[in-house]
């Protein structure tokens, strides 16, 4: 059960109850990559706590926030940018500002049944790969004027590099997982849409990012997925242009099968990066579920970049509250 706080501040100031949740994800796994010693680290996503709220501003309108922070578990302690950000909602959709997951992500962990932590870096080709927890951002999302229909842009201004929210090691390249200091120094313009029904889904994406020197890389992705109940699919196709060089291109198709309290997934992805350079990655993943909020997941991923192939298998836990 999420533990809720009466915000002591709030109500001194106005006499009124503001209530405050507290959430967050712990996520503590044993890896073994081919040719590294044996590390500690997440699978799911960087464990991470944080505050949530709202006040009710009348007429149906809201204010929201959020603050968060990772909480890394091998080493103890708090520090590392997450989400945090603060906004409006209401009839006219939803405004908010600071630094949280862009479209792009979204679109991504709607078209990616096996996740968005770079596990064993087997999501390869992924639509904006390396700048989806972006800061600097304003977001806007268009309500529900279609049932089932969504809609969301985002603008966001890049100055400074945005601390790194997790890396991985793979062979002797330590990846970033979320971002990518050397890739966020540019104007970023994001948006996606979304239509689902009975099952079906399908996504479109875009995000545009403009250097101070005016360079400029468009990114698209397109996805669809169906629920047949005892199972579901799902695709994503990827390009990337950066100016005039030759377009880098990505897809892929995943499973996921519920057994019970189990659920195994498996999914299949390939790339080619503007100078033909070609990357495939695949992921075995089953996730047991110990409660609603707990569960154990043991993940086995396959990845290689030309001629280099890296193997990685993993095993851990992760609680949510």
């Amino acid at each position: 059960m999420k533990k809720t706080l009466v915000a002591v501040a709030a109500l001194v100031a106005t006499g009124a109850f503001a209530q405050v949740t507290i959430f967050g994800l712990v996520d503590l796994a044993a890896q073994k990559a081919t040719g590294l010693d044996v590390t500690m680290s997440h699978q799911y996503a960087p464990s991470h706590i944080g505050f949530k709220g709202s006040e009710d501003l009348g007429s149906g309108m809201k204010a929201n926030f959020l603050i968060s922070t990772q909480a890394p578990l091998a080493t103890g302690g708090v520090g590392g940018g997450w989400e945090s950000y603060v906004g409006l909602s209401g009839g006219f959709g939803d405004f908010k500002i600071g630094q949280f997951f862009n479209p792009s992500f979204m679109h991504n962990a709607t078209y990616n049944l096996t996740g968005q932590s770079g596990f064993g870096t087997s999501n390869v080709g992924l639509l904006n790969e390396h700048g989806q927890l972006t800061a600097r951002q304003i977001q806007y999302t268009l309500p529900a004027l279609v049932p089932g229909l969504s809609a969301a842009i985002s603008l966001s201004a890049g100055a400074d590099a945005v601390a790194q929210a997790a890396t991985k090691k793979v062979g002797t390249t330590t990846k970033n997982i979320y971002v990518d200091a050397a890739d966020e120094v540019g104007d970023n313009t994001d948006f996606s849409l979304g239509y689902s029904v009975a099952g079906f889904s399908v996504g479109f994406a875009s995000n545009t990012s403009t250097t101070e020197a005016n360079a400029k890389t468009t990114s698209t992705g397109l996805g669809a997925s169906y629920d047949f109940g005892m199972a579901k699919v799902a695709y994503n196709g990827t390009t990337s242009k950066a100016g005039t060089a030759t377009s880098a291109t990505g897809s892929s198709i995943g499973i996921s099968v519920p057994f019970g309290a189990a659920t195994l997934a498996y999914e299949s992805s390939s790339a080619k990066d503007k100078d033909g350079v070609k990357s495939t990655g695949s992921l075995i993943q089953a996730k047991y579920d110990l409660s609603k909020r707990t569960f154990a997941m043991i993940q086995v991923a396959a990845n290689k970049i030309g001629k280099a192939k890296t193997d990685t298998t993993g095993v851990g836990l992760v609680h949510t509250f």
